[in-house]
C-alpha cells in the first residue's frame, strides 16, 4: 500500500516530462527558413575591360557581370586609417595581399618630411568578393584607428540603363532596315543622321554600364597608413584589446540573457503546468501518505 503514492507521483512526473519532450521535438522540426537568415550575392568571374578614364577614383564596387547575371548591383567603398611601426614593411605586405586577392594600387602618395615619421595614402581596387578577407589581412600589419564601409545600391539605375540600351539597339536595327529600302537622297540623309544619333546614344549607355560593372565588381579601398613609434603602437594595442575584450564580454552576456528570455517565452506554458503539478503533489502527497499509512496500520 505504501507503494501507491510513489506510483502516482511517478505517473505525474512522466506526464510532465512527456509534454516537455513533445514541445522540444516540435520546436526542432521547425523549418530552417524560420531560424536562419542567409545573405548571398552573385558575383562575376571576370572583370570587364574599362576604357581609360572610365574610373573616377571615387567609388567602390561589387560582383556581377554586365547584364549576364541578374541581381543587386551594389558599389562598396572602404575607408581605412591605420598605424604601423614600419611603413615600408606594411606597404610590402599590402602589395603581397593585393597580388593574392587579384587587386591593384590605383593611386598612392607617400610623404616623408624632415623630423617626422612617414605616412602614405593609397587608393586600392580589390575584387568585392575578397574585400573582407583583404581588410582582415591588413589588420595583421598594424592597428586600425578608423574603419568605415559605405555602399550604394545602383540596381535601379543599372537596369534602367540596360533596358534603354536594348530599346536603342532595336531602333538601330529598324533604321538600318529603312536605310536599305530608301530610294531618294533626302530620305537617306535623314536616316543616316538619325542612325548616327542613335549610335552615339548606344555608345554612351554602354560606356556607363561598363563603368558601373567595374565599380560593382571591384571595391575601392581608401587606405591611409601612418608610421608611429613602437611604444605608442604597443600601448594602443593594449588599450584596443582591452576595449575589445570588454565589448565581447558584454555581447556574450547580452546573448545569454536573450537566450534565457527566449527559452522562458517558448516553454512558459509548460513551466506553469509543471509548477502547478508539482505544487499539487507537494500539497497532497503528505496527506495521501498519511492516509495510506493509517490504512496499512489498521489492517
Amino acid at each position: 500500500m505504501k507503494k501507491k503514492p510513489r506510483i502516482i507521483l511517478s505517473v505525474l512526473l512522466i506526464i510532465v516530462l512527456t509534454l516537455l519532450a513533445a514541445s522540444c521535438s516540435a520546436n526542432d522540426e521547425a523549418p530552417d527558413s524560420q531560424r536562419e537568415e542567409s545573405v548571398h550575392y552573385d558575383r562575376a568571374d571576370e572583370s570587364p575591360d574599362v576604357q581609360d578614364g572610365a574610373y573616377s577614383g571615387e567609388a567602390g564596387d561589387v560582383h556581377n557581370t554586365a547584364g549576364s547575371i541578374s541581381g543587386d548591383k551594389i558599389i562598396y567603398r572602404q575607408n581605412l586609417m591605420m598605424e604601423t611601426d614600419n611603413l615600408n614593411r606594411t606597404v610590402d605586405k599590402m602589395e603581397q595581399d593585393l597580388d593574392r586577392y587579384a587587386g591593384h594600387i590605383h593611386r598612392y602618395q607617400v610623404i616623408s618630411e624632415q623630423d617626422e615619421l612617414p605616412r602614405g595614402d593609397f587608393t586600392l581596387r580589390v575584387p568585392s568578393e575578397s574585400l573582407k578577407a583583404f581588410v582582415d589581412s591588413m589588420k595583421n600589419y598594424g592597428v586600425f584607428t578608423q574603419e568605415v564601409l559605405e555602399s550604394d545600391d545602383v540596381s535601379d539605375t543599372y537596369y534602367d540603363l540596360e533596358a534603354n540600351l536594348r530599346n536603342q539597339k532595336i531602333q538601330e536595327r529598324r533604321l538600318l532596315e529603312l536605310l536599305e529600302e530608301a530610294e531618294n537622297l533626302s530620305d537617306v540623309l535623314t536616316l543616316e543622321s538619325e542612325l548616327s544619333r542613335i549610335r552615339r546614344e548606344i555608345e554612351g549607355l554602354q560606356g556607363t554600364l561598363n563603368r558601373l560593372d567595374d565599380q560593382v565588381q571591384y571595391s575601392t579601398v581608401y587606405l591611409s597608413i601612418r608610421e608611429v613609434e613602437t611604444d605608442a603602437l604597443e600601448g594602443r594595442d593594449f588599450t584596443d584589446q582591452l576595449g575589445k575584450n570588454f565589448r565581447d564580454s558584454l555581447e556574450k552576456f547580452q546573448g545569454a540573457v536573450e537566450y534565457f528570455l527566449l527559452w522562458i517565452a517558448a516553454y512558459f506554458p509548460f513551466v506553469i503546468l509543471a509548477g502547478i503539478v508539482l505544487g499539487l503533489i507537494g500539497k497532497f502527497y503528505p496527506s495521501v501518505v498519511k492516509r495510506f499509512n493509517r490504512k496499512s496500520s489498521s489492517e
